[in-house]
């Protein structure tokens, strides 16, 4: 029988002085293979099971520990091949979430089979072994799921539950009769296992760790499976999304052949891989071993909806990815989860720049990098590796730092050596450590080895252990030296003033490109690890651009002379160098590094840029100046930019009934519109007329103002509200002839609307204010403690918070915080305050300075009239 105790066994054999080891299974016993039978119905609360764990003795012991997480283990004993059976009796450790069995004599050092019966309970968090429930029409149903990263295969059967405990799997479900059930291998047979229920024995599985083992029980339909160098592939989902999952198949295809190549290795688990849409799944996708799991809307795609497409491909290539990266080669703990995901992100963007080159994926990775640069510009942000003393709290981990900037730092590495020298690299790590574990310097030893074959003298050890371990990256400023010469110094980059003196030095690897006095362009490379170097340009040169490529993750900033040669010469910029100069730009605003004035000079200078990635970061420009404005000169502002984005569409000679799309609307989505109040305003108008007439109003127009009011918490008829299913995945195109029709609608002789103060609105992105954010935060934090996952819950604060900047919420939040501290999350919530603090000081120092820009710009518009 189970006994729950304060753990006996963990006390005696982690004093306080081991607090590191706690959570850490003893190495004396390790697992060979498992055979296990899961008796589960989607109607029933619980499910029970039975396992058969052959394992290998090391050092004589009367107790086996593994682990276990809210289980009942009703009976547990072990075979050894000659006979012999002992007895055990469990008892369970709550904390540590694990099981101690006490045999009744000893277990020699030798191979043995511990037997262990068990019941669990379904969760509704997509943990474990949970319930999830989807509608068939106006019917619940419940389908069952596991979710096992990155320590909960525990609560679904007892194991040893660690990445480098790796062992093979026998899995057998009992299920009712009409349902589908999967698993990591394939079906090798069905039988009847009582009235209505059936057995269903699965193919073993090669040797892989516990949070990739994954079952599923449902009513799924499989559409007709296709092959790829003899390995079968197959999209499931639930009844009536059938017609979703053409898309899927063919980028999975694409990325099955893709990665085969690029590794040199045919997919190594067996010969078929379903791909299943999840009711109810948290996480975008799971990379579980020949079943992988996603969430519905990362996996199915109506045939029109192509604005997804991109997203989606890139999410289905990131788990095909793992299946090499993650699941043949395996972190040893979970300090090494970033290494996974780092390349499993890096590697889903080069199979989409090859699956659709037009989309120009690394540009679009740009917008995601962004992501880590803002958590990575706070002094509390953390390095890309760290140490993690419990398992579950690798969760922690997922986030930008370990994907978006571990991704930046590989895909920095690969172009400063080169993609075949790289890939040379990836291939000599996964082939040397096939099916096992590893540390993060085994891979760079493999880049190095690869690099030295090549003739490529880097000491890519050295370099990546910077940039793995050092907390924080660098922006290198560039001013002019003496003639022919420019200086570089480096420093931490950060938002708040404090901390930038740090002594930390990056080696940088610096691509360099100089346009000469006769127009030619010279390239070079070099890592930039002191704090001041002097380089050589040539003289006369007409500008020097460092992060040639934009390939780089740090930041960049010119002296003035410097910058306005760049800007004046623009078109000689790559997209996404001119992508990575705005960004830049933005981030050294909120670290009050550079003027407003000179920012929106910046911004005013791209009106010849056509690249929608440019555009969608001249958005978040226009969005921040919108934050800084103060209500008196708000018209001011808006009035500037309508004006600014008039002469820019009067350049291009854009007619607003054409249907040539506008620069700056191509990167736009829905949700662009949805909480503007201006388009908010006038899309009520359109909702007036459509019920006056609804033949008035074209279907797309409709659908796009449901779509808007529903997001502004406006009242609509069901039958209205019913139309914004169709504006989900509107295109620029449709957005941009919706906002045109709401200037036609809208205008009178006496009060015309301009379609340029439209889209200035939105680009301004003049939402609510911070003050109802907090308010609500505040008054809702209870329950979101109550409710909400702590990681879920960490990415609301940390995100959520990023726009606020007034003193007062900030003395708002840290009460709240105080009252309320949230266990685990801690680290999460310091962070979102020291963003909240520099966009305070940012708030205090940058606003008065635009309004004083903009109030003398109004004044010299006033004496010029």
């Amino acid at each position: 029988m189970t006994k729950t105790t304060t753990c006996a066994h963990c006390a005696l054999k982690y004093g306080k002085t081991e607090q590191r080891s706690k959570y850490r299974l003893p190495r004396n016993v390790v697992p060979i293979r498992y055979d296990l039978t899961i008796t589960a119905d989607p109607g029933s609360p619980g499910f029970s099971g039975n396992v058969a764990i052959d394992v290998d003795v090391l050092e004589a012991s009367r107790v086996v520990t593994l682990n276990a997480k809210e289980l009942s283990v009703s009976s547990a004993l072990a075979r050894h091949a000659n006979g012999t059976t002992l007895l055990g009796t469990v008892s369970l450790c709550a904390e540590t979430e694990m099981a101690h069995i006490t045999f009744d004599g000893m277990l020699g050092a030798s191979q043995w089979t511990i037997e262990l019966s068990f019941v669990g309970k379904h969760g509704t968090a997509s943990a474990g072994f949970f319930s999830a429930v989807w509608k068939d029409g106006e019917v619940e149903k419940t389908v069952l799921c596991t979710q096992f990263e990155s320590a909960d295969a525990r609560a679904a059967f007892p194991c040893f539950d660690e990445p480098d405990l790796k062992a093979t799997f026998k899995v057998r479900l009992d299920v009712p009769a009409g349902m589908t059930a999967l698993s990591n291998g394939d079906i090798v047979s069905v039988t009847a296992s009582g009235e209505g229920r059936k057995l269903v024995e699965f193919e073993e599985t090669r040797k892989m760790s516990t949070y990739v083992v994954c079952f599923t029980v449902g009513e799924f339909v499989g559409m007709e499976p296709f092959y790829v160098n003899g390995k079968r592939l197959q999209v499931w989902c639930v009844p009536g999304k059938e017609n979703q999952t053409a898309y899927a198949a063919k980028v999975a295809a694409f990325g099955l052949r893709f990665f085969e190549k690029y590794f040199d290795i045919p997919y190594p688990f067996g010969n078929k891989i379903d791909l299943i849409a999840m009711p109810g799944f948290a996480w975008g996708g799971m990379e579980n071993v020949g079943l992988i799991i996603f969430q519905e809307n990362a996996l199915l795609a109506r045939p029109e909806a192509e604005a997804w497409a991109r997203s989606q491909a890139v999410i289905i290539f990131h788990e095909l990815a793992h299946q090499w990266f993650g699941n043949l080669v395996t972190m040893r703990w979970w300090n090494g989860l970033w290494l996974n995901e780092s390349f499993a992100t890096f590697m889903s963007y080069v199979a989409a720049d090859a699956w659709e080159p037009l989309w120009q994926t690394w540009d679009y990775f740009s917008e995601s990098r962004d992501k880590a640069y803002q958590v990575d510009s706070l002094r509390r942000s953390h390095p890309i590796e760290e140490t993690v003393l419990k398992p579950g709290d690798a969760t922690f981990l997922v986030d930008p730092i370990s994907y978006e900037k571990g991704c930046s730092v590989m895909y920095q590495t690969e172009q400063f050596i080169g993609p075949t020298v790289f890939r040379d690299g990836i291939r000599l790590y996964l082939k040397e450590h096939e099916f096992g574990n590893t540390e993060s310097g085994d891979l760079w030893e493999s880049l190095e080895e690869a690099c030295l074959v090549n003739n490529v003298a880097l000491p890519i050890r050295e370099i990546m252990k910077a940039w793995v371990f050092q907390v924080g990256h660098p922006e290198v400023i560039v001013s002019e030296s003496a003639d022919g010469f420019i200086n570089l110094r480096q420093r931490r980059f950060l938002f708040l003033k404090q901390g930038r003196g740090t002594r930390k030095l990056w080696p940088v690897p610096v691509t360099m490109q100089v346009k000469n006095a006769d127009g030619s362009v010279t390239s070079s490379k070099f890592i930039f690890s002191q704090r001041n170097q002097r380089i050589e340009v040539g003289k006369g040169y007409q500008w020097v651009k460092l992060n040639a490529g934009g390939t780089g993750f740090y930041r960049v900033r010119y002296t003035p002379t410097l910058l306005a040669r760049l800007t004046e010469n623009l078109l000689d910029l790559s997209d996404i160098e001119q992508i990575n100069l705005l960004n830049d730009a933005r981030a050294f605003v909120t670290a009050c590094l550079l003027t407003p004035s000179d920012y929106m000079h910046l911004l005013f200078r791209f009106a010849q840029v056509n690249d929608a990635g440019s555009w969608v970061e001249i958005g978040k420009g226009m969005a921040l100046l919108t934050r800084l404005v103060s209500e008196a000169q708000w018209p001011q502002l808006r009035s500037t930019v309508a004006e600014w984005l008039r002469q820019t569409g009067e350049k291009l000679g854009w007619k607003p009934d054409s249907d040539e799309v506008l620069p700056f609307v191509q990167g736009w989505k829905p949700y662009h519109l949805n909480l503007n109040p201006f388009v908010q305003r006038l899309s009520r108008k359109l909702q007036k007329d459509w019920r006056s007439d609804k033949l008035s109003v074209r279907a797309e127009q409709a659908a796009q103002a449901a779509m808007v009011l529903h997001f502004g918490g406006a009242r609509m008829s069901k039958t209205f509200r019913d139309l914004q299913k169709d504006a989900r995945h509107q295109t620029a195109l449709q957005i941009q002839r919706y906002l045109v029709e709401l200037a036609r609608r809208n205008s009178t002789p006496e009060k015309p609307v301009d379609i340029y103060e439209i889209l200035a609105d939105v680009l301004l992105e003049r939402t609510a204010s911070s003050e109802t954010l907090v308010t609500r935060l505040v008054g809702e934090w209870p329950q979101l403690i109550a409710s909400a996952p702590k990681i879920s819950l960490m990415y609301r604060v940390r995100f959520g918070l990023d726009k606020v900047d007034e003193s007062a919420q900030e003395a708002r939040l840290l009460e709240l915080f105080r009252q309320h501290p949230h266990a685990g999350a801690r680290a999460e919530y310091m962070r979102a305050m020291e963003r909240v603090r520099a966009n305070v000081i940012m708030q205090e120092t940058q606003s008065h300075a635009l309004d004083a820009y903009l109030a003398g710009q109004s004044q010299r518009k006033t004496a010029a009239a």
